[in-house]
């Protein structure tokens, strides 16, 4: 069988995939986002997957629903998915850069640090 994954910040989490539709997954929270709520985070037959981008101290609803291809098409099995709740904790660790190139002179790159943590000098 098959399975896809979806996560959501919402309390109220009602998403389920419809039969016939074959949902395309990121493992980028807030990526191919669903309803402006819910992200496919991933769709496939392996047993486990890593999921980026998610925010710390944030509460997250994940559901996993289970199908198999009838006719070519995905058959979700709704009445027996998984569901559970989880909170991530730590500490946003992220960067961003700009560059300046001047092809003959110096170039600029320039490192910001974007995290939310209290350590000075964060290791990426």
């Amino acid at each position: 069988a098959y399975s896809i994954v979806v996560l959501s910040t919402d309390s109220n989490f009602t998403f389920k995939p419809q039969d016939g539709v074959l949902y395309s997954a990121s493992f980028y929270y807030g990526d191919r986002m669903i309803n402006d709520k819910n992200v496919i985070v991933y769709s496939g037959h392996d047993s486990s997957a890593t999921v980026f981008n998610l925010h710390s101290g944030t509460d997250y609803y994940i559901s996993v629903f289970s199908y198999e291809i009838k006719n070519g098409k995905p058959a979700y099995y709704l009445n027996t998915y998984a569901k559970n709740k989880f909170k991530t904790l730590g500490e946003k660790i992220d960067f961003s850069f700009s560059y300046e190139d001047s092809c003959q002179f110096t170039n600029k790159v320039k490192f910001t640090n974007n995290s939310n943590t209290s350590n000075s000098n964060p290791t990426y």
